[in-house]
């Protein structure tokens, strides 16, 4: 189906009518190619408080300027969004245009410190939706908190750096809350 418009003058006019739900059905059609990083967060020196989504994201930010330049970020800022952080298990989603995935990929690996705190960004999964990354999110939350009473395994793929450690009671009910909040998500879809 194809809108065509006689003069400039018809072009001008709002749509009415059928128009306009031809744009409407036309307008939902288009999919937006998206990639949802989640990455893991492995602070290298004593901290008090956690790490802040405001923080997280002006440091990702920074670094594809400083890696990319203003082209990088132009091209990547419209579609770049912290999602899903959760400051106990260590982790949080980004969620970014699938064409710039690689490139911003890169930035995270390439971050070294946030607000002045050493870490060290490393992305565990890499999903096409908001759905399966939810679903990664949850798995990941479930193995931190299982994983922080035993021994972590090196060969799960989760990596081992991120499971080592004991949890506080407090940090154990964070991350059940999150669990919770996932799980809520998951099945209202």
């Amino acid at each position: 189906v194809s809108v065509v418009f006689f003069s400039l003058a018809d072009a001008a006019r709002p749509c009415t009518g059928m128009c306009y739900a031809l744009t409407w059905k036309l307008r939902r059609m288009v999919v937006v190619a998206e990639r949802h990083l989640l990455v893991n967060i492995e602070v290298l020196a004593e901290s008090l408080e956690p790490m802040q989504l405001s923080a997280l994201y002006s440091s990702l930010r920074d670094s594809i300027l400083e890696n990319f330049g203003d082209f990088g970020l132009g091209c990547i800022q419209p579609s770049l969004q912290v999602k899903h952080h959760c400051p106990a298990a260590s982790c949080f989603v980004v969620r970014v245009v699938r064409k710039h995935a690689s490139m911003v990929r890169g930035a995270i690996t390439l971050v070294r410190f946030v607000r002045k705190l050493p870490v060290r960004l490393s992305v565990v999964h890499t999903a096409g939706s908001p759905r399966t990354a939810r679903r990664a999110m949850l798995a990941w939350l479930e193995r931190h908190l299982a994983g922080a009473s035993s021994p972590p395994r090196r060969r799960d793929g989760w990596g081992a750096a991120a499971c080592s450690g004991a949890l506080t009671t407090r940090a154990r009910a964070e991350i059940s809350k999150q669990i919770r909040t996932l799980t809520k998500q998951r099945d209202l879809e």
